[in-house]
């Protein structure tokens, strides 16, 4: 989370009843790692219960940074404690195994929540302790911050699912021409030798006019957005517009819309700047969700693979030097 968004709690009431605005969505049958710093929320991740008889996979979590002195993580499992008990229990072995202080762990169901690490009666009966109110200060504090919690996981990942029907054929059609496009520019390239500076100078210009055209609360035509998402699949071309990314909200529409309406082949390089930009933002539930579909269509995309790494790793950005993958070994 940026400093801006931060959210400040006190309890493990008010840690629950804040969870699914940083996740993005009202958790169900899943397990929450969160990383706390000085009462401030600094670390999220999240992961689906294991199916029946089956052991979370604790890969990831050994890759969770142990952070500035006195950052605690405290764990919140969703759903029935036949599925979340022992879900909580590898979770919590696999932090503590990696040398990391876990203080609590819970466990949320239909409306009341349970400590696994408290024992006292009177603030943890047997019985469990009623979730905070929606309309709780800490929930308002979230949604005066920009904070959303969808329903569900599946309402977080339609943002970033592509538009179909009359949309998604003019896409195509659009995007026939951006390809025919930049096949002429190519060959004038080859017959000027000129390399690739003429579709990096039209790359150039078109992220100029996008950026132009959001900054104004308009949208790009579907030829504009097409010859956009062609124009990206350069790395060259990419990093440049990654270098003028940033979190303003504007940067996260003109992203969203573009990974939404190119292509399949073209969405690798939009969902890398919407991810870095989420990213930026604070808003990691949106990044990681951009950062699944993108590399469900290009699973060996360099820039997706490192912000996937830095989200697994609970990086923030200012713990970041460069996003320069390393080069290829040949």
């Amino acid at each position: 989370m940026t400093p801006e968004c931060s959210i400040t709690v006190r309890t493990a009431a008010e840690l629950i009843t804040v969870t699914p605005y940083l996740v993005g969505f009202h958790p169900t049958d899943c397990v929450v790692v969160l990383g706390v710093e000085e009462g401030v929320i600094a670390f999220t991740a999240r992961h689906d219960l294991p199916p029946p008889g089956g052991d979370v996979d604790a890969a990831p979590l050994a890759t969770v940074p142990a952070g500035p002195e006195g950052r605690y993580f405290v764990i919140v499992g969703y759903g029935p404690a036949a599925r979340v008990t022992k879900a909580v229990g590898q979770t919590v072995a696999a932090l503590e195994g990696a040398g990391l202080s876990v203080r609590d762990a819970l466990r949320v169901s239909d409306g009341r929540w349970w400590s696994y690490f408290c024992t006292e009666l009177r603030c943890c009966p047997p019985d469990g302790t009623p979730c905070l109110p929606p309309h709780h200060p800490v929930a308002a504090a979230a949604v005066f911050r920009g904070m959303v919690a969808l329903p569900s996981r599946r309402a977080l990942v339609a943002v970033v699912a592509p538009l179909e029907g009359p949309a998604r054929e003019a896409m195509v059609a659009a995007t026939a021409r951006a390809r025919v496009r930049e096949a002429e520019l190519r060959a004038v390239e080859v017959r000027a030798r000129s390399g690739q500076r003429m579709r990096q100078k039209a790359g150039r210009v078109a992220v100029r006019t996008a950026e132009a055209r959001y900054r104004a609360r308009a949208e790009l035509t579907d030829d504009e957005a097409a010859w956009l998402g062609v124009l990206l699949v350069d790395t060259v071309m990419l990093h440049y517009v990654l270098g003028r990314c940033g979190p303003e909200p504007w940067q996260l529409a003109l992203w969203t819309g573009l990974v939404r309406r190119v292509e399949p082949a073209f969405v690798a390089g939009p969902a890398a700047l919407l991810a870095y930009c989420a990213w930026r933002a604070g808003n990691w539930p949106l990044a990681r969700v951009t950062l699944d579909r993108g590399l469900r269509e290009e699973p060996g995309h360099r820039l997706l693979g490192v912000l996937d790494g830095l989200l697994a790793a609970g990086l923030t950005p200012d713990a970041v030097e460069s996003l320069e993958p390393p080069p290829v070994k040949r």
